[in-house]
């Protein structure tokens, strides 16, 4: 099958990015299937965190620091690849389904990058406590 439309795209950037739309689909549907809470303790447990590092500081000059810390290319925006990185320094695990599930969450305008103006929401506003008491 994948023989097949490798010769009808003639590009392989376009094949790429076919493949990934096809998993996409699967890794959207798995992260739907995952449990609300357990996501909510990983984004309670990244957030913490995060204000452990920034000192429990809650300005907008710090997170903007901390924003371009985990901004790797320089974008102005956070990608999934990025947000992956970021709980990676944090040493917060998860599978990649629960990552998706993360950054979709996160990413409330759907504009499938995150914003230091989402970010910004996320560090302040406090959603989360009641997740906190959830163990892994």
């Amino acid at each position: 099958y994948y023989r097949q439309v490798a010769v009808l795209i003639p590009e392989e950037v376009f094949f790429e990015n076919f493949l990934e739309g096809q998993f996409k689909d699967v890794y959207a549907a798995e992260a739907d299937k995952l449990n609300k809470e357990h996501v909510m303790h990983l984004l309670a447990l990244m957030r913490q965190r995060l204000l452990t590092i920034a000192g429990a500081s809650q300005e907008e000059y710090a997170l903007r620091g901390m924003f371009r810390i985990f901004d790797v290319d320089g974008s102005g925006t956070l990608t999934i690849d990025e947000l992956g990185g970021m709980l990676s320094k944090l040493g917060v695990s998860c599978t990649e389904g629960e990552l998706l599930a993360m950054f979709r969450e996160l990413d409330t305008n759907q504009s499938n990058t995150l914003e230091f103006e989402e970010f910004q929401v996320f560090m302040i506003h406090d959603p989360y406590t009641k997740y906190n008491l959830i163990k892994q």
